[in-house]
């Protein structure tokens, strides 16, 4: 409990009494989740032991959802609670979720604390007077309307203003003259149930005195649920002026959906009518979001043609309006708007009219995709992902993004890519090639990442080495296996033929063994000799993977391979190689052996945590020959090498 809350919730000051109207949005709270999901047993169970809790928070959160649930056995705890409770908050909170199980059943116990000299406890005893909704009960909250508490007269007002509006008026009227901002929720629901002119205009002037204080101002606005459509006008204008605030927009649409449709449309037509454009964007979200129509659509496009100077953000609101039921009935002004001086329009317009017809979407989007504000660009970029796909650029898709994979922005660039990966045609792989392979080259992860999977997407796979050569990996090899290896990697550490001599023609005699175990062979092992020979074979991934394992009878496990291929060096030079592989490997350059890596030594934390190996390589002019051996000791089977200039270029160019 907070410093000095006991003492101010016991006393029997105007403070002490104004404090649970302080407190009833917190109630509020509990209320919206009670009423969104049954509750279980264990939950019936948590919440019952909850009320003999010493923290008043986990006190107030059981008797409301068992309150508002109903639960009957809970009813002695909570009449425990009433009778026992440390302070008169913690009473009123139990007498109300009594109210809410039993119904008139504890009138007698509500109608006896509406007389308490706790004005606490007989602001509870109104609320739960209201509850029950019976004659009786209507008559007993009736009686204290001269309260000397505001609190408690202001929440007898709204009960009274539901059951004899004439009694309750002239207590309203007093408490409206001059409003307390801590009763803006009883008054707001007050003035709401009364439903007459003067009344909202009270409730506007009960705005007008909290409008600086948001949570109150949002409880004025929530007590409008309770009014007739002739509160419309009103809500429009408190909740425009109460934006931005998701929350109060999700609550005026609420309050919205509960009146009549034709009621609601035409005053949101009336909205775009009067040249209100203060009004627009609320009204417009309104239209978009409650009782969507074609009446409103077109009231809110001539309100536009009219109105050429409003906000960016009306602007928004009113074209995401338009959208809501044909937005091909608006293609024309979406159009329009792609070249207004906000980018928040241009970017609201791109992401309409990419709703419309999509045919000539490449065209008219052709300067939004050089847009100087980057969320316009990114906004037409996306949307064209959309076009048919028997649509395009006159000039071929790679050719028509030139501007935007240039861009010095990462997101624009990233999105080129991705349209150019989902959008582009396998015959302009070339021209793609030339424009994208400085990211292919550079030292960007991210780019080159993306770049290379766009290619990939556009070329397929018979273009997949060229643009793992592009980046530097080494795309073309010879590959020789399988040779035998067990779960100690003795095969590894076995010399092997290739290693003492390589003769590309020649060909092996190797035991093949079925083997998913890895373990030593016995009398029971079955196993074969079988002639192997080296095989052409290129890289299967555009990231530079070589997969051994589809080179190899299967189950390819617990088995190595070598793999041969000769690198070109226009000069003497050293070169710096990135060596993966899953699992062991062992690198020879020119017969020296550069690097190794024994993977039974090596501990990771899961199967794709393949360490990346780096070293200096010096290469002579002309050939060199690199020999990789590889093994696998169960899981997945593949290397790759990259080779990169010590400056950090790619090392040679890519096919």
């Amino acid at each position: 409990m907070y410093p000095g809350m006991n003492e101010r919730m016991k006393s029997g000051s105007r403070t002490g009494c104004l404090l649970p109207a302080v407190l009833m949005g917190f109630c509020c709270t509990f209320s919206v989740a009670a009423e969104k999901e049954a509750l279980g047993v264990q939950d019936i169970h948590r919440l019952t032991g909850q009320l003999s809790s010493d923290d008043w928070i986990l006190q107030v959160e059981a008797l409301e959802l068992l309150g508002r649930h109903g639960v009957k056995t809970a009813k002695p705890g909570i009449e425990q609670l009433l009778e026992q409770g440390k302070t008169p908050w913690a009473k009123g909170r139990a007498l109300v979720a009594l109210a809410r199980i039993s119904g008139p059943d504890v009138y007698a116990t509500v109608e006896h604390l509406s007389r308490d000299k706790d004005a606490v406890l007989r602001r509870a005893a109104v609320e739960a007077l209201d509850l029950m909704g019976t004659p009786r009960a209507a008559a007993a909250a009736q009686k204290l309307l001269s309260d000397e508490d505001l609190a408690v007269r202001a929440e007898v007002a709204y009960v009274c203003a539901k059951h004899d509006p004439q009694a309750a008026w002239p207590v309203i009227q007093a408490l409206t003259d001059d409003p307390d901002p801590r009763l803006a929720a009883p008054l707001a629901r007050a003035l709401a149930c009364m439903g007459t002119g003067e009344a909202l205009v009270r409730l506007e002037k009960l705005y007008d005195t909290v409008s600086g204080k948001k949570e109150k101002a949002y409880q004025v606005i929530e007590g409008l649920h309770l009014a007739d459509e002739a509160a419309i006008p009103l809500l429009i204008r408190l909740v425009a002026r109460h934006r931005p605030d998701p929350r109060v927009d999700a609550l005026g649409r609420r309050i919205l959906k509960a009146f009549d449709p034709e009621k609601v449309t035409s005053n949101l037509q009336a909205v775009f009518e009067s040249g209100k454009t203060d009004l627009y964007e609320t009204a417009a979200l309104f239209a978009a979001t409650v009782f969507p129509s074609k009446t409103l659509e077109d009231a809110i496009a001539v309100a536009m043609r009219k109105a050429p100077a409003l906000s960016p953000e009306s602007l928004s609101a009113c074209l995401e309006a338009l959208v809501a039921i044909d937005p091909d009935r608006h293609a024309a002004l979406f159009t329009d708007y792609l070249e207004h001086e906000s980018s928040t329009v241009r970017m609201k317009a791109v992401r309409c009219r990419s709703l419309c017809d999509r045919k000539d979407l490449f065209e008219v989007f052709r300067p939004r995709i050089v847009d100087p504000a980057k969320a316009v660009a990114l906004a037409a970029l996306d949307s064209l992902v959309r076009v048919p796909l028997d649509r395009a650029p006159r000039e071929g898709l790679a050719e028509y993004l030139k501007a935007p994979l240039r861009s010095p922005e990462r997101p624009i660039v990233l999105a080129a890519f991705n349209l150019l990966g989902n959008r582009g045609k396998p015959e302009e792989f070339d021209t793609a090639m030339d424009w994208i392979r400085p990211y292919l080259e550079g030292a960007d992860e991210e780019y080159r990442r993306w770049a290379a999977e766009a290619l990939a997407e556009l070329g397929g796979y018979e273009r997949l080495p060229s643009i793992a050569a592009a980046q530097g990996y080494i795309a073309d090899w010879k590959i020789l296996g399988p040779f035998l290896n067990d779960k100690e990697n003795t095969g590894f550490r076995t010399e092997y033929e290739p290693e003492k001599e390589i003769d590309l023609e020649r060909s092996y005699q190797v035991e093949l063994v079925w083997d998913l175990s890895g373990g030593k062979r016995n009398k029971n092992t079955e196993s074969e000799l079988v002639d192997i020979t080296w095989r052409d074979a290129q890289v299967t991934r555009e990231n530079g993977r070589f997969n051994v394992a589809a080179m190899m009878p299967p189950p390819a496990y617990y088995v190595l391979a070598y793999g041969i291929s000769d690198i070109h060096s226009p000069s003497n030079q050293t070169v710096q190689a990135f060596i993966q592989a899953d699992n062991s490997f062992r690198l020879w350059v020119n017969g020296e052996m550069v690097s190794e890596l024994d993977d039974v030594s090596v501990k990771r934390s899961s199967q794709d945590e393949v360490p990346v190996i780096r070293v200096k390589i010096p290469l002579r002019s002309g050939r060199n020959r690199f020999l990789i051996k590889v093994a696998n000791r169960g899981g997945p089977w593949w290397f790759r090498v990259r080779l990169r200039h010590e400056q950090g270029k790619v090392f040679g160019p890519g096919p």
